[in-house]
């Protein structure tokens, strides 16, 4: 059985589209800034020349939780390199790569968005981080 490898981040991705390192898109809503905003705690290093996938959906549903635009869930293929990304302290979890095709798109349920931000200790999270605009 192969791993599959989730992304969570900006809505509004299409399934055999591209997600591509904010150093080639101009991104500005990224994690290392939503992190920053809401003081969440242990971010170290962010790449900009690189994108993120991760083996655990859970793992995905915590960065789209978190992005300004009420993020999605995308099952993804790595494109180039896969690398372990230094700052994930769970060895096997997190990965760099150059590039991700969108395999499939998810949506989160409210509930789960919920229990994501209470783990960030946003207990009282704006609408705006629960339904898309």
């Amino acid at each position: 059985m192969s791993l599959e490898y989730f992304h969570g981040g900006q809505r509004g991705l299409l399934i055999g589209g591209r997600i591509l390192p904010r150093s080639q898109t101009g991104a500005k809503n990224t994690l290392g800034g939503t992190a920053d905003k809401y003081h969440v705690k242990g971010r170290e290093i962010i790449r900009p020349g690189r994108v993120y996938v991760v083996v655990q959906y859970d793992a995905a549903l915590m960065y789209a939780a978190v992005h300004p635009s009420v993020g999605q869930v995308y099952r993804v293929r790595p494109i180039g390199q896969l690398m372990p990304d230094p700052d994930c302290s769970q060895f096997g979890l997190s990965w760099e790569c150059e590039a991700a095709e969108i395999l499939d798109v998810m949506e989160p349920t409210r509930d789960e968005r919920i229990a994501v931000l209470r783990v960030f200790g946003i207990d009282n999270p704006p609408r705006r981080l629960l339904v898309p605009s």
